[in-house]
């Protein structure tokens, strides 16, 4: 059986062979949840973000772990107001530029230093010693411009949807994206969605690996 890193090697070579197609779902608040975790803590602490993050590696077949939390990191580190409730999404109350003057203020950000973005980089640190050389760990579009990576319904399909409904959606996807396709949602992964769809996307990924030919 391959480890992420070589499935994703091989799936970006363009061959089918892989044991199954790499799996990039976004597990944000659910993978929280999963592990009780209030959502602040997520947000702010990334070994809360790390552990909700590897607890949902095996349990559904990812193939990545990420740093990605909130989309406020990088505007909290320019000096925009965000709240952070402590089981909610959190909340721009007062955005930095207000006036085209403001602009001018703008200082660079300081990834090493600054609050949201210095979490980001421990949490590469912290997946480095935990799952480095075999699992893929990210904070963007790591693969952009190098594989498809698409794309079920986020809403219709996988929190509504029946586990057949998904497995025939993620199949369709990896018909349509070719062998350079990489499976996942259109987005986050909702909170909501039953085990029982995410074990079909992953069945999905499996057999299409079995139709492939490759070693399981």
């Amino acid at each position: 059986m391959l480890n992420a890193y070589e499935r994703i090697a091989v799936r970006l070579r363009g061959d089918p062979a892989v044991d199954r197609a790499p799996n990039f779902n976004t597990l944000m608040a659910l993978a929280a949840h999963r592990v009780g975790a209030p959502l602040a803590r997520f947000y702010l602490d990334y070994r809360v973000l790390c552990e909700a993050n590897l607890a949902v590696l095996s349990d559904f077949s990812r193939d990545l772990v990420g740093t990605i939390s909130d989309p406020y990191g990088e505007t909290a580190d320019w000096g925009a107001a965000i709240e952070f409730p402590e089981d909610d999404l959190l909340r721009c109350t007062a955005p930095f530029l207000q006036t085209r003057d403001d602009i001018r203020t703008l200082t660079p950000i300081q990834p090493a230093s600054d609050s949201q973005m210095s979490n980001r980089l421990q949490a590469l640190d912290y997946y480095r010693s935990q799952v480095g050389g075999r699992v893929l760990a990210v904070a963007r579009d790591t693969c952009q411009g190098l594989a498809v990576n698409g794309n079920c319904d986020p809403v219709a399909v996988m929190p509504r949807g029946t586990p057949d409904q998904v497995h025939q959606a993620a199949s369709q996807c990896l018909v349509q994206g070719g062998p350079r396709c990489f499976s996942m949602a259109g987005c986050e992964i909702p909170v909501g969605t039953p085990d029982a769809s995410l074990l079909a996307h992953a069945q999905a990924l499996r057999e299409y690996g079995s139709r492939h030919g490759a070693p399981v």
